[in-house]
C-alpha cells in the first residue's frame, strides 16, 4: 500500500511537471506570435546534469542581420538642341556623382509633361541617352521634358527637366504678320 502511495505521488509530480512544461511551451508560442520575447530566468539557462526536475531546452536562436549596401549618388545633366528644324534632340547624361564618370547601361525615361513616357532608352558607354522629339508632340507653346533614372541597387534616383519653347503656331489660330 505504501508503494502504491509513492507511485501516486510520483505520478502527480510528473503530471505537474508536464503541465508546467506545456504551459511554458504555450507561452513561448504566444509570445512569439505577438513579437515579444519571454524572459528566461538565468537558472534555466544553465546545464542541469543531475536532472532534478527542471527543464533545459537546447533551442538555438538564429539572428540574421541585413547588410544594406548604400546606393551611389548620381547626377543627371539634360540638354536640348532645337536647331534641328521640326525635330528637337533631347539628351541626358547620367554620371556617378563622386567620380563624374558616365554610367553605361541604365534605363533613362523621357516624358513630355504632362503625359506618359515617350521613350525609354539605355545609356551608352559614356552614360548618355538621346531622343529626337517632333515639335508636333508638344501640345502647348511652352512644355517640359522630364527625364529620369529610376535608381537601382547600385545607383540612386536622378532626374532633370527641360522647359521647351516651340515656335509651333496653334492650328486653330491664324498666323498674323505685323
Amino acid at each position: 500500500m505504501a508503494q502504491k502511495k509513492n507511485l501516486q505521488k510520483k505520478a502527480v509530480i510528473a503530471g505537474g511537471v508536464a503541465s508546467v512544461v506545456a504551459l511554458a511551451a504555450l507561452a513561448s508560442v504566444l509570445f512569439a506570435q505577438e513579437g515579444a520575447k519571454p524572459v528566461v530566468p538565468s537558472s534555466e539557462n544553465e546545464d542541469d546534469d543531475n536532472n532534478n526536475g527542471s527543464s533545459n531546452s537546447n533551442n538555438s536562436t538564429v539572428t540574421t542581420s541585413a547588410v544594406t549596401k548604400t546606393a551611389a549618388a548620381t547626377s543627371l545633366e539634360c540638354h536640348n538642341d532645337p536647331s534641328a528644324g521640326t525635330a528637337m534632340v533631347v539628351s541626358a547624361k547620367l554620371a556617378d556623382q563622386s567620380s563624374g564618370r558616365g554610367i553605361p547601361g541604365k534605363q533613362m525615361i523621357f516624358t513630355i509633361l504632362p503625359g506618359n513616357p515617350v521613350a525609354i532608352l539605355p545609356t551608352d558607354d559614356s552614360g548618355q541617352a538621346s531622343v529626337s522629339l517632333d515639335a508636333s508632340e508638344f501640345s502647348k507653346e511652352r512644355s517640359s521634358v522630364f527625364i529620369f533614372f529610376d535608381g537601382d541597387e547600385e545607383y540612386e534616383f536622378s532626374s532633370c527637366r527641360i522647359d521647351v519653347v516651340t515656335s509651333q503656331v496653334p492650328t486653330d489660330e491664324p498666323a498674323t504678320n505685323s
